[in-house]
Order: structure tokens, then C-alpha cells, then sequence
């Protein structure tokens, strides 16, 4: 389950959906293991930031997979902190040794981890995330996700 086939010129692989990596995410975000993981969160940032995605078909995923621990969300000061300093801590640097561009904890990556675990916590969202307005939106006739 959440397994695609993705055409390239060179090649066909099978490989997670958009859904099922958020998920998965999610899930490691709001467990108990949260601290040895920042880079959870950056992933998290940069798929939603770069990719639409239904969010009925990551709760879907989280079912399957046993539930995410949604107690843990909204995180208490305490959780901030030690998160922040974790953040902190984590390098980022792309294959070729360059750095890569780290969004701010507190102004980027923690408001958009609200926004999208809070709504599918509560269930409050609509058709689906558009990664350009950094928002849920409803989906027109002719849209697609």
C-alpha cells in the first residue's frame, strides 16, 4: 500500500507515494523518538513545500499503520525546546558537499508541521494541500491532485 510506478527516461521504479512518505513522517514526528530525528522534520518541510498531497489518504496510511501518537500534538514547551535544540543541531548538506538552505524552526518548519498535523488531528481540512499556497484548499472540477 501507498506504492507508485514512476516513469523515467532510463528507468521504471516503484516507490512511495507522497501520501504514504507524509505518513510515515508524521508518525515518526509525534512518537516518543522524535528528538533523534530532525531530520523527520526537514523532510516533512520539504516534501510539503514542494508537493500536493490528499490528506484522507495519509490518515488512511497512519490507520494501516496503527495510529499516530496525536496526543503528543500541540507539543508543550518543553517538547519545543528540546526539538529546537535538536533542529539546531541537524547539518544539512546536499551530495556534492554544498550546504542546503535550513528554513527557520520557529517561523517555517514548526507552523507548517501545525498546520498540517493539527487539521488532520481534528479533521478539519479540505480536498487537499496545495504546496504553493502552503495551505488546504478545495479542489475544482477540473483539478487534479
Amino acid at each position: 500500500w501507498g506504492v507508485t510506478a514512476y516513469e523515467f527516461d532510463i528507468a521504471s521504479l516503484d516507490g512511495f507515494t507522497v501520501e504514504r512518505m507524509l505518513a510515515d513522517k508524521i508518525m515518526a514526528i509525534l512518537s516518543r523518538k522524535r528528538f533523534r530525528r530532525p531530520k523527520d522534520l526537514y523532510d516533512f518541510w520539504v516534501i510539503t513545500n514542494n508537493f500536493d498531497f490528499d490528506p484522507r489518504l495519509i490518515l488512511q496510511f497512519i490507520e494501516k499503520r496503527g495510529a499516530a501518537e496525536w496526543d503528543n500534538i500541540p507539543f508543550s514547551d518543553t517538547i519545543l525546546v528540546e526539538y529546537k535544540k535538536a533542529w539546531d543541531s541537524l547539518v544539512l548538506q546536499s551530495p556534492d558537499e554544498t550546504a542546503l538552505y535550513k528554513p527557520s524552526f520557529n517561523e517555517e518548519v514548526l507552523p507548517r508541521f501545525n498546520i498540517i498535523a493539527l487539521a488532520l488531528k481534528s479533521g478539519n481540512y479540505l480536498d487537499k494541500w496545495d504546496h504553493v499556497q502552503y495551505n488546504f484548499v478545495r479542489i475544482n472540477d477540473e483539478d487534479q491532485l
